[in-house]
């Protein structure tokens, strides 16, 4: 059986706006080790069809991801969604699972670690998460990003390819399910706590690379502040930062000599809906190449709703993906652009903001929609206060903190 073809973008000179077709064919003698990192996968609750993955029977071809993974040293997907059932999870948005068996699905497919640095991986609880590690565990897999209490969330994961020792974190922008002391959850993004481990990892490792599950959903763009965060993260010392959650594919960067990838999108997330944002069925395949000089090769992938594997695109579609790819690689070079393109992202989710901040009633959001403020919530004179509460960051932990723990306790009256 003949190995298929795999294109790609790639960049090694670290100049922006480099960008040339390779194929994933026989690495040349004096290439460097290299570690594979794919975006979202999310099987959802059917059961694998194994001939998809796994290639079996006379007349499947080996699947396009266990290729892809054999041409590497070492594999990385983030999973977003516990493997088994748990307790309900007080929380906003859907609750995902997965059933066990996919964990030797990933497995078979030559996946030898997951991130669970991502805001489902605590949507079935602290049992839930406790299943997704032993299902991985059980399988060969490694795990990174969440843990029993902060200290384990943030323990980095530590890989030798080749002779080379790489350091891999994983943090997760703060939504729920984030990791305190003596709390089980994933590792949260702190760019003060972030500098202290990239520095412990560096005494120690030849490479570090930091994975950020963070931005806007269905936006491909970085909002500013993650671009700084994630430019502050080479300034530490990480040789490449790469992102995920927005579930679409965003651009890169080079930035003083290293690579930021700014959406990884969606390796496998079949989502049972009428209709899918444009790109939610395609995500990048990040090889990071160690050498004297860190390699970045990008490789678009695609899957389909109507059968369980991953594919990859054409040379047209790879050549049209490079070009949208380059645009938005430059809007993130511009400071301007970026800041125009951003206010355009907030003025078009207006509604959707306010209403999630003030909690609007359906109708409440109807009346937003036609201009009417919804006054006997939030007179205009207090948006100053509701402003700085949010704004500021000693108002903003303690807001935060307080309605945590609203979500945990039992409901009761406080007597306000």
């Amino acid at each position: 059986m003949s190995e298929p073809t795999l294109l790609a973008l790639s960049s090694t000179g670290g100049d922006p706006g480099e960008a040339l077709m390779y194929s994933t064919g026989p690495r040349p003698a004096d290439a460097g080790p290299r570690i594979l990192f794919t975006g979202d996968f999310c099987p959802g609750t059917d059961p694998p069809i194994g001939s998809a993955w796994t290639g079996s029977g006379a007349d499947v071809q080996e699947p396009f991801l266990r290729a892809l993974t054999g041409s590497v040293d070492y594999s990385v997907a983030n999973l977003e969604c516990p493997l088994g059932t748990g307790e309900g999870a007080a929380k906003s948005g859907p609750r995902l699972r997965a059933d066990a068996s996919w964990a030797e699905v990933l497995a078979t497919s030559g996946i030898d670690a997951v991130s669970l640095a991502n805001n489902h991986a605590m949507d079935q609880g602290e049992s839930g998460l406790k299943s997704t590690i032993a299902a991985v565990t059980a399988a060969g897999i490694a795990h990174v990003g969440a843990g029993r209490d902060l200290d384990e969330a943030s323990r980095p994961l530590l890989v030798t390819v080749r002779g080379r020792a790489v350091a891999i974190l994983a943090y997760a922008e703060h939504e729920f399910g984030v990791a305190r002391r003596g709390v089980a959850g994933v590792s949260p993004l702190a760019p003060e706590t972030a500098l202290r481990h990239i520095r412990a990892a560096r005494e120690t490792n030849d490479s570090v690379v930091v994975l950020v599950h963070g931005g806007n959903e269905e936006y491909a763009l970085p909002r500013p502040g993650l671009r700084e965060t994630c430019r502050f993260l080479i300034d530490c010392g990480a040789d490449a930062v790469l992102c995920a959650h927005s579930h679409v594919m965003g651009p890169a960067e080079w930035y003083a000599g290293a690579p930021i990838v700014y959406g990884l999108g969606n390796l496998y997330f079949p989502w049972h809906t009428a209709t899918h944002p444009k790109g939610w069925h395609d995500g990048m395949a990040v090889i990071l190449e160690f050498g004297p000089r860190i390699g970045l090769h990008l490789v678009p992938t695609r899957f389909t709703e109507s059968r369980q594997g991953i594919g990859g695109l054409s040379a047209a579609e790879v050549s049209e993906l490079a070009g949208d790819l380059e645009a938005l690689s430059a809007t993130v070079r511009d400071d301007s652009a970026l800041d125009r393109e951003w206010e355009g992202y907030v003025t078009a989710h207006r509604r959707d903001l306010l209403s999630a901040l003030l909690g609007l009633s359906r109708a409440e959001r109807l009346g937003l929609r036609a201009g009417i403020w919804p006054s006997w919530r939030v007179s205009h004179r207090k948006l100053p206060a509701l402003l700085n509460a949010v704004r500021c960051e000693s108002h903003r932990e303690a807001l935060l903190r307080v309605l945590e723990d609203e979500l945990r306790d039992e409901p009761r009256d406080r007597g306000v």
